[in-house]
């Protein structure tokens, strides 16, 4: 499948890695130290408060993988890409933000299927669009045009999920 990849497109792809790089990365997380961005940037928002990050270096293995499946099948290229695991736990209030990256890859890899563990899309400050956390299921969209936010403070048994986040400048 080639994809040219268009600002106002929201692509949810499930069983985006193979189970056996799944596997590698569920033996993987409970080993990292995760760190509270928080502490991490001068804006300390409440976004900043609920999640907990691990930045990958690009010769990391899953950051491999991923520069060869948006390659291969989305045939997307890029100038730069970010990428760093991610832990976000229950919040009491949503925390509506935008990106500085054009392309915001994510993907779930570990924690509760349930629709309010996922991720809400906003547009003119009203949520709009629920998706649901499913491990392995990865959503591409345009992180700087698309407010977003974890949806973990819409549910009582929301409960800690891990996801990988990339952050991508494509070329055009």
């Amino acid at each position: 499948m080639t994809l040219n990849w268009k600002n106002d497109q929201i692509l949810i792809k499930d069983n985006f890695f193979s189970e056996d790089i799944l596997s590698k990365v569920h033996l993987e997380l409970p080993n990292l130290n995760f760190t509270n961005r928080h502490a991490d940037f001068k804006d300390r928002s409440i976004y900043n408060k609920i999640y907990f990050n691990c930045p990958l270096s690009s010769d990391h293995y899953l950051v491999k993988e991923i520069k060869n499946i948006l390659l291969k099948d989305y045939n997307i290229i890029y100038k730069r890409m970010e990428s760093a695991y991610f832990l976000s736990t229950k919040n009491n209030l949503p925390t509506p933000h935008t990106d500085s990256c054009e392309l915001n890859v994510l993907i779930y890899l570990k924690g509760n299927s349930l629709m309010h563990n996922g991720t809400g899309i906003y547009e003119q400050n009203n949520l709009n669009t629920h998706i649901g956390f499913k491990e392995n299921r990865a959503i591409l969209f345009n992180g700087a045009k698309y407010m977003h936010a974890s949806l973990q403070s819409f549910e009582q048994e929301a409960s800690p999920r891990y996801a990988m986040a990339n952050f991508l400048n494509p070329y055009e």
